[in-house]
């Protein structure tokens, strides 16, 4: 198809764009963009369109699809001030609006041009040339679709063929004492072979859940949807390593590599780096050599309490908390230098900052953006730094410092689950609900067995108005987390949406969290035409969190169609700048304000994007 727009002619099947009868040099995507933009000309289309039909479903910063689109407008006369061409409907995505017209490349030329030799005979048994034109045509319309399919199932294949899972190393030692540093190896090497592009990782959540289960190996392949697993054990003994490691085929549990390593201390580090490109090797991926991971070095002491105070950190108590803070503390006395400790110790920050008061958390945010600094200062390229930097951004309404953060971390490891779901959580706060849900889809699928990805898919879900799929989602983080102490009051919210009153209130009363359950009995009871028993679980909520949380305070109003009592409480979270409003203002709650003056004054007063989804919903 040819398209014809201004002094510009877009020809698709030839790959080429003109302007006048000078042709024109367009990078492969943008051209992509203009003709889907061209071809849907009708519609909006999404961002998240553009990036599944575009880049097909690979993970891209949102700066990326930005500057795609402002290279576009550059090459056919257009900005993103007069908007001739392509526009930008904030919220939802882009549309072509320019004039077009279209002509088929195949439009036959017209009698003039045509001329026939008189020896052709054709023209005497029309039917017969029109048959044998027809049987042309579908054996090669069916040889291009086998062709095509068997194309498609080789990629597929590639791409399982480059799949993997780290399996948590075994601790061999005498006194069974290893355990953090057996795990600790596993998830370097896990680290490493995640930073190659052509490899599909498992994060660790899911490779580690199989750890003292007696499962064959195919199976597991089967259930983390791998080709290759890793397993090994360790044995230390003073500064004495023992590391056994194999690569196995999931698909038949064939050996296809195995290695005993005995080494010392000092040189863990290098048979990190070893094992990587010896399984990069065997299979068959080819690294330029600034494309071969490198692990960070640090004194080995300092390296065993970093790792042990990581493993006490997983344990999500507030006792492990402030033993691994001890821990971390500990190692950066003997070595300031090493980035990952001062990353995680950021991380501890964070976690010490939930649920304090405005005062202390604006506190604790300053000492996780120092400490995650410093260890960007230390190594540039660790990418988990930068999203912890995105994670203190957003919640102090940086929006475009938290986005710029979050889209540096997946440039550095695209290939990390955990990133991958980090960068959904941002995009959300951000308000960009296309993106996140992609991301948080592709964290599902290469990372099945991470649970929280499900309540945080739901969370978007809710948001989003996809109550169906949301409740699925919080059931199936429910189903694996039985012991939750949230996921039950966002059922509840989920369940209000959908009109099922009775049921979101049964699901309020299991909630054994004091907050989650005074916060959705507040909404449930009022369901119910409870008014007095709803007021009573407000008061009380009021009365502990409002001081920490106005924004689920206003939320609850909200659901009450209380425009007053909404207003004050979104203006106190406003004011002590609730770092939780950024999530909890897209609820659908707030929905009949939408179109209050009032209301897109306070969305302006927390800076978010113009292209935030809030805004699209303002007529």
């Amino acid at each position: 198809m040819i398209y014809k727009f201004n002094d510009f002619v877009f020809d698709e099947n030839n790959f080429t764009a003109h302007k006048g009868d000078t042709e024109l040099s367009i990078e492969p995507l943008v051209f992509d963009l203009a003709i889907y933009l061209l071809k849907n000309k009708e519609r909006v289309v999404t961002r998240a369109e553009v990036l599944e039909q575009i880049w097909k479903g690979r993970t891209v910063s949102d700066s990326t699809l930005s500057n795609h689109i402002k290279t576009l407008r550059a090459v056919i006369g257009d900005d993103g001030k007069k908007q001739r061409c392509v526009k930008t409907v904030h919220g939802r995505g882009y549309q072509f609006i320019a004039e077009v017209t279209q002509v088929s490349a195949n439009k036959l030329p017209n009698d003039n041009s045509i001329k026939h030799a008189n020896d052709n005979t054709s023209w005497r048994y029309p039917w017969r040339f029109s048959m044998l034109v027809l049987a042309f045509l579908s054996m090669s319309y069916l040889a291009i679709h086998l062709i095509s399919q068997k194309n498609k199932e080789a990629e597929i294949d590639q791409k399982f063929d480059k799949s993997i899972a780290v399996l948590a190393f075994r601790d061999m030692s005498v006194l069974k004492n290893q355990n953090y540093f057996a795990e600790g190896i596993s998830e370097e090497i896990l680290n490493l072979l995640a930073k190659i592009k052509e490899l599909k990782v498992i994060s660790r959540t899911s490779s580690f859940s199989y750890q003292g289960k007696e499962k064959d190996i195919t199976i597991i392949g089967k259930e983390l949807n791998v080709r290759y697993l890793i397993e090994g054990s360790v044995r230390k003994q003073g500064d004495a390593i023992r590391i056994t490691v194999q690569l196995i085929d999931a698909l038949d549990g064939s050996h296809v590599w195995s290695e005993v390593y005995d080494k010392q201390m000092p040189d863990i580090f290098a048979l990190q780096d070893e094992i990587a490109q010896v399984v990069s090797d065997k299979l068959e991926i080819t690294l330029l050599q600034d494309e071969i991971p490198k692990t960070a070095h640090a004194d080995p002491e300092a390296y065993l309490l970093y790792l042990e105070a990581s493993a006490v950190f997983s344990q999500h108590t507030q006792e492990a908390t402030e033993n691994a803070k001890k821990l971390t503390y500990q190692s950066l006395e003997i070595d300031a230098n090493y980035a990952p400790t001062w990353n995680l110790l950021s991380n501890i920050h964070y976690r010490e900052t939930t649920n304090l008061s405005p005062a202390e958390s604006k506190l604790g945010y300053q000492k996780q953006r120092e400490t995650a600094e410093k260890a960007i200062e230390l190594d540039p390229t660790f990418a988990s730094a930068y999203a912890s930097l995105a994670r203190i951004d957003i919640h102090e309404w940086k929006h475009h410092s938290a986005i710029k953060n979050i889209d540096k971390a997946l440039e550095l490891d695209a290939g990390s689950p955990n990133l991958i779901a980090a960068a959904s959580d941002i995009k959300f706060w951000a308000g960009y609900l296309d993106e996140s849900a992609i991301l948080i889809n592709q964290a599902i699928k290469s990372d099945p067995l991470t649970y929280i990805n499900y309540y945080n898919s739901a969370i978007g879900l809710y948001v989003a108005n996809k109550h169906t799929e949301a409740l699925a989602d919080i059931d199936k983080y429910i189903l694996r987390q039985p012991t939750s102490e949230v996921a039950r009051a966002y059922r509840a919210f989920i369940l209000l949406e959908q009109g099922e009153n009775e049921k979101a209130h049964q699901s309020s009363q299991i909630e054994r969290n004091g907050y989650w359950k005074f916060y959705s009995q507040s909404k449930t009871f009022f369901s119910l035409g409870k008014i007095n028993e709803s007021d009573n679980a407000l008061n009380e909520f009021i009365s502990r969190y409002g001081d920490s949380d106005p924004s689920s305070i206003a939320d609850i109003y909200a659901y009450r169609k209380d425009r007053v009592n909404t207003y004050k409480w979104l203006d106190k979270a406003i004011e002590t700048r609730d770092d939780y409003l950024i999530e909890t203002i897209q609820y659908p709650s707030f929905s009949f304000l939408y179109q209050d003056k009032r209301w897109q004054a306070l969305l302006n007063s927390m800076g978010l994007f113009e292209s935030h989804w809030l805004y699209g919903a303002i007529d």
